[in-house]
């Protein structure tokens, strides 16, 4: 069952899912090499904020502790984050066959299509249009068709021309 929000907790959503799944690559990526290296403080102060912005969007939020000393650790809490943010949007999304998409439920009934899903659409003048490549085609089969016609027919005259004399 989904419920509805506000478009602005969509948004800030949509920004805070982008920005965790970012310090997470590079919380994985450091500890992959290193793994007990300590966290920076700039980034120990961006995670924090960033779980304290999750816990928002955290079915019974509770407090986050503090981010974790080391890469590894923050790649966990995180990783966390992530899976809750994750949860809150299944929770307030639905596919919408119009949209070909995933869409927000607004209050009001309106819906907004999760942008950070959404396949981005190549505009109509720079795709191929299916009727040019169709009548193109039709062409090209409607002169081999009128080619073998004519040069069957003339096979045939010359044959009537060569019993005839």
């Amino acid at each position: 069952m989904t419920t509805t929000i506000t478009q602005t907790d969509a948004e800030a959503h949509e920004a805070l899912v982008t920005r965790t799944v970012r310090l997470l690559r590079q919380a994985e990526a450091v500890s992959s090499r290193r793994p007990d290296e300590p966290v920076s403080p700039a980034v120990a102060a961006l995670a924090a904020d960033l779980l304290f912005e999750a816990r928002r969007f955290a079915k019974g939020a509770a407090a986050l502790p503090m981010p974790a000393p080391t890469h590894v650790g923050l790649a966990a809490q995180l990783g966390q984050a992530l899976a809750q943010l994750e949860a809150f949007e299944a929770l307030h999304t639905v596919w919408d066959a119009r949209f070909k998409a995933f869409v927000w439920r607004l209050s009001r009934g309106r819906v907004q299509p999760v942008a950070r899903l959404r396949q981005p659409v190549t505009p109509p003048s720079e795709t191929r249009d299916s009727h040019t490549l169709r009548d193109l085609l039709a062409k090209r089969m409607q002169a081999k068709f009128e080619e073998e016609y004519e040069r069957g027919y003339a096979a045939g005259k010359a044959e009537r021309e060569g019993a005839a004399g």
